[in-house]
């Protein structure tokens, strides 16, 4: 007897019966040049900027944020983000652009895990003398086919406030839930909408509740 062929035809066999259990989904599959999947690089340290910088009335800058790796190396890095009060009046986010609101100083956090810095930010004016708008609530609330008398003050550079009503310009983010005319905002049907306000570079947020 050839013992050679005989190893050789059962091991052949063995192979064969291996690959027919993992085709009929019996017994092990082995996924060939399949690498596992790299570890999460840990973040050692941040650094971040507004660019451009300072964010002027008007205008966006987005934030540049660097991270070094425990490994020595560097890479750009979407960290995550809070604003602290009073920044949250300051500027608003989406994703990494900053947009200002009024003029002023505030700071942001940016941290990943344990790993935190805080950025500074300035607002500096744009061309106008106006640093910011100033609503008489935060949010309300309205009932259908009810109608609110809508109200701003401006202010001034030199910290002075003048009745901005008939010179802002009013907003909603959806018209069949409400809408505004000639500076009243009336209820349509039951939801939530987002007022906007704003002047010369200068704005503002609101959050307005429809009611049955």
């Amino acid at each position: 007897m050839d013992t050679t062929n005989t190893i050789r035809g059962r091991l052949f066999g063995a192979l064969g019966a291996l690959a027919v259990s993992a085709a009929c989904g019996q017994g092990t599959t082995y996924v060939r040049d399949t690498a596992p999947p790299e570890p999460e690089k840990i973040v050692a340290a941040l650094q971040a900027h507004l660019d451009p910088s300072p964010l002027v009335l008007g205008e966006s800058s987005e934030l540049i944020t660097t991270a070094t790796f425990e490994d020595g190396s560097t890479a750009r890095f979407n960290p995550d983000m809070s604003l602290r009060s009073p920044a949250t009046r300051l500027v608003d986010i989406a994703g990494w652009s900053f947009r200002p609101k009024r003029v002023g100083t505030g700071t942001v956090a940016v941290y990943k895990g344990d790993v935190r810095i805080h950025v500074e930010i300035e607002v500096a004016p744009g061309s106008s003398s106006v640093a910011g708008i100033h609503v008489p609530f935060e949010a309300a609330t309205i009932a259908v086919d009810e109608a609110l008398e809508l109200s701003a003050e401006i202010e001034l550079l030199d910290g002075t406030r003048v009745d901005g009503t008939s010179q802002v310009t009013w907003s909603v983010s959806n018209a069949s839930t409400a809408t505004i005319t000639e500076g009243t905002l009336v209820g349509l049907e039951r939801g939530v909408v987002a007022l906007e306000v704003e002047h010369l570079g200068a704005w503002d947020r609101f959050q307005i509740t429809v009611v049955d």
